[in-house]
């Protein structure tokens, strides 16, 4: 029978083997360290313009204390994909494409405990078009 079991990431845990039988057989003891990860950013706001895209973001995470939050910010247009990693709740992707729509995730972690990433807070942005593209009437 497979039971699924979650574990704390603040203990310690051992391990047995009980046949149908009832008979039970132990294992030497064992340590499992569990990393967790922390929650992800719960939101995200961009002012964008032809060429790059300002983001700011807000996160909180009790369940991490002492913890130096790092975040990394990956975006991509049709595959083709760049990141960065900062421990500000900011930044600034430049080099961008005028007029084109770029997926962006942000993930958190944190540094001291090298925990797992979060999971991805996504959203779909655009640059603003070109200003040479504009009419000139």
């Amino acid at each position: 029978t497979r039971k699924s079991v979650f574990l704390n990431g603040e203990a310690n845990y051992s391990c047995a083997v009980v046949y149908a039988d009832g008979s039970m057989e132990e294992s030497e003891p064992v340590t499992v360290r569990v990393k967790e990860s922390p929650l992800p950013p719960p939101s995200l706001t961009s002012v964008p313009s032809d060429t790059s895209i300002y983001l700011m973001w807000s996160h909180s995470d009790e369940c991490f204390e002492n913890c130096t939050f790092m975040y990394e910010v990956t975006w991509q247009q049709s595959g083709d994909g760049s990141n960065i990693t900062t421990n500000e709740r900011f930044c600034t992707i430049e080099g961008l494409t005028p007029g084109t729509s770029y997926e962006i995730e942000i993930r958190a972690y944190c540094k001291e405990e090298q925990s797992l990433r979060s999971e991805a807070l996504s959203k779909k942005y655009e640059t603003k078009p070109s200003n040479s593209a504009a009419g000139t009437g």
